[in-house]
């Protein structure tokens, strides 16, 4: 003070010497009872802004958590300590970001009064993780818990819708393989029809809670619940087989089919015939489809399709052949034959195929006159017969034969 007082009066009237002299020892008065200070606010949330933006750019933050800062600040003793700390915000502006990832957004001080300063940020930036947001189609699937009434069965579902879409974070989106529906019908005896929350499950079947919009959040159930019963099929036929075949066995396969219907409907059904298998068309044994027909109210769910196997065999017929050439064999030199039948009817037997196309030609009866002399001899013949030709009766017998 004192040198500035020496160099004043060197240079200044004594009436502006007085006057800056007292400015001058006024502020050195002041500044000494009211310094600057610098003081810490510390945990100041940091309020992330524009974050609307975002949506429109398929964008979404994934560290939702609130970071928080700390400000230095410097100022006048007073005014520092007028300053209420709450006034203080702490802002970062993510709308200028267009591509997922982790970024750096620098943190800004609003709301501070002119009178103060902000000398130190910290830290002076935060960071963010953005995703993008995607969508996934996933089929609904009902799982059923319980058993319905005995005689009961579950029958088909409706689902309404029967897909939804699940839109998210890709990170989050990526995780869910199943959404799933459940219901329960234990007990049951008539349709349920329900409006069930979506569930999400991960690829080891853990329930996913985080948090995704779905198109829905719920799925209309129309589940079928039907009366069963179990009752044999019975094969019908029409016309008859083919010359030369006859039936050992038909069969159904199954022998049994299970239907499904109204309790009322159901106590009814004893069993349930085909539709007739044309037996005219059978040349050998085989295996046909047969259709059932069908019975007002009664559903077939269980054993179609229905094959019928028929067996059949050749049949064995018998037949009546006149033979004219009887053969005389072993005949001594000195004879001949002065008579014999002109014909010997044979009644033979064996499989249609060859009975139906058997001449007397494929037969040979054969008379053995060895040793006999002059005269008549009843001779009983030998019959040749085709293999499979069975011989039942031969007339006349015995064979008159006359040698002279």
């Amino acid at each position: 003070m004192d040198r500035i007082w020496a160099a004043m009066k060197s240079n200044l009237p004594q009436k502006i010497i007085s006057i800056v002299f007292a400015i001058i020892l006024w502020s050195y008065v002041a500044g000494d009872q009211n310094p600057n200070i610098a003081r810490t606010i510390r945990n100041i949330p940091v309020e992330i802004q524009n974050e609307a933006v975002l949506k429109g750019k398929h964008l979404i933050r994934m560290n939702t958590d609130i970071q928080e800062v700390s400000v230095k600040i410097e100022g006048r003793r007073s005014d520092v300590a007028a300053f209420k700390p709450y006034d203080i915000k702490a802002v970062a502006d993510i709308g200028s970001i267009n591509t997922s990832g982790k970024h750096q957004l620098p943190v800004k001080i609003i709301n501070v009064p002119s009178n103060i300063d902000i000398i130190d940020i910290s830290p002076p930036y935060i960071e963010v993780e953005l995703e993008d947001i995607v969508n996934n189609q996933l089929p609904v699937e009902l799982k059923l818990e319980g058993q319905p009434a005995e005689n009961h069965r579950v029958l088909e579902t409706e689902l309404v819708p029967d897909a939804i879409i699940v839109t998210g974070p890709r990170s989050l989106v990526s995780k869910v393989r199943t959404a799933i529906v459940r219901m329960d019908v234990s007990g049951a005896e008539y349709d349920i029809t329900r409006s069930l929350p979506i569930m999400l499950y991960d690829e080891r079947e853990r329930q996913i809670t985080d948090d995704l919009d779905l198109s829905t959040d719920f799925v209309r159930v129309y589940q079928k619940i039907r009366a069963v019963k179990t009752v044999p099929v019975k094969v019908n036929t029409s016309g008859k087989l083919p010359d030369g075949l006859e039936m050992v066995s038909i069969v159904a396969q199954p022998a049994n089919v299970t239907v499904a219907g109204s309790d009322d409907d159901i106590s009814k059904v004893t069993a349930i015939e085909t539709e007739p298998v044309d037996l005219s068309k059978v040349q050998a044994t085989s295996t046909v489809k047969a259709q059932l027909i069908s019975l007002a109210g009664i559903d077939v769910i269980e054993g179609e399709p229905v094959m019928v196997d028929i067996t059949v065999k050749e049949q064995d017929v018998q037949e009546e052949v006149a033979v004219t050439d009887l053969v005389i064999e072993n005949l001594a030199e000195n004879l001949e034959v002065g008579d014999k039948p002109r014909s010997i009817t044979l009644s033979v037997k064996g499989p249609y195929s060859i009975i139906k196309d058997l001449k007397p030609t494929d037969i040979k009866v054969v008379v053995n006159a060895q040793g006999m002399s002059r005269g008549r001899h009843d001779i009983t013949p030998t019959i040749v017969l085709p293999e499979g030709v069975e011989l039942i009766k031969v007339e006349p017998q015995p064979v008159s034969v006359l040698l002279k």
